[in-house]
């Protein structure tokens, strides 16, 4: 008999001693913008609680919570709170259920606004969004939108070339964005023709020589500075006459009927006819475009590429004067060259 009730004694003990370590748990969180769902798993694996829920109760919001060495209850408090989930603690479980009423407050709320930019124009496509939702909308021709969303969402707003901005929703019911440039961005891209792409994607595409690098190469044709400098790009002699250019072909010639030269541009302006009369000192710089992505601007002129020269010019701030000069003489040796008739044998 004494060992009976002392073993009940015991149990109920056990049991009143697990409550109370229950009640005590502290869990410690740092969360920003992530699901309920992993948030309750966190706190089940700091402590012996078991939550239970039905499938009504939305474990999907995504919620934010900081703390330190709290109760549970608080936390709870803390996380549902603003929301339409209600809690009720027992033993070691904790029930969720869906808050009727504070669910009827946050029914759908009927949001429109209009996005413009900081000198007031309005924004066409701007993409606005319900965080966490994957629900939301484009603004129209006139900058404005409109769409549903629960009191408390947060709205995305996003377009090309301006920073982001978020707005959480409380209880106004029409908004007026302004969205400021993003700067940095167009360090992001390198504007190609009538578009943009990424510096990744014209990496082979496009290619700059820097002729301050070759300055001391003796040669009086810049085309014979370019010879084993640009991967792609074959530089060689066609023939053997005195002062005779060189022969440019941009990833191999690709035409029987037609020439294979590349389109030259100087300062932006397209050049006809012989291009190796411009002193190799006097250019700058100068960019390769060899695919069709790059040289869309030029249409089918650009056929076998296009060559960007851009030439030196005056500097702000800097007085340089300097002076370049070359002398070379060509001639075809004596030996092996055939006799030639003068004007009065040749009549």
């Amino acid at each position: 008999m004494r060992i009976s009730i002392f073993l009940l004694f015991f149990c109920l003990f056990s049991l009143m001693a697990e409550n109370s370590h229950s009640q005590n748990a502290r869990v410690t969180i740092n969360r920003s913008d992530a699901p309920l769902e992993s948030i309750l798993n966190e706190i089940e694996s700091q402590t012996d609680y078991l939550f239970i829920y039905k499938e009504d109760v939305n474990v999907k919001m995504r919620k934010s919570i900081h703390v330190s060495s709290k109760p549970v209850a608080e936390v709870l408090s803390i996380l549902l709170a603003e929301s339409s989930v209600a809690y009720k603690m027992a033993g070691n479980h904790i029930i969720l259920t869906r808050n009727a009423a504070l669910a009827a407050q946050q029914q759908k709320l009927g949001i429109a606004g209009t996005v413009t930019d900081a000198s007031g124009e309005v924004l066409i496509g701007v993409s606005v969004l319900i965080k966490g939702s994957g629900q939301g909308t484009v603004t129209d021709l006139d900058g404005n939108f409109s769409l549903a969303a629960n009191m408390g969402d947060i709205l995305q707003f996003s377009y090309t070339g301006y920073i982001p901005q978020e707005i959480k929703l409380k209880d106004n019911h029409s908004l007026s964005i302004v969205l400021k440039e993003d700067v940095k961005s167009l360090d992001e891209v390198v504007v190609v023709a009538y578009g943009t792409q990424t510096k990744r994607a014209v990496t082979g595409a496009m290619e700059t020589l820097d002729f301050d690098k070759l300055s001391d190469v003796p040669v009086a044709q810049f085309t014979q500075k370019m010879q084993g400098q640009i991967a792609g790009v074959q530089v060689n002699q066609g023939t053997g006459v005195p002062g005779q250019g060189m022969n440019v072909r941009i990833r191999g010639a690709a035409s029987l009927s037609t020439g294979s030269n590349p389109l030259y541009v100087v300062d932006g302006f397209p050049i006809v006819g012989d291009i190796n009369d411009i002193n190799p000192n006097e250019i700058e710089s100068m960019t390769i475009l060899k695919d069709a992505a790059a040289t869309s601007l030029y249409g089918s002129r650009a056929a076998f590429g296009v060559v960007l020269i851009q030439t030196k010019g005056a500097k702000a701030g800097k007085t340089n004067i300097s002076f370049n000069a070359y002398m070379g003489v060509q001639n075809v040796p004596q030996k092996g060259r055939p006799e030639m008739m003068n004007g009065t044998e040749w009549a």
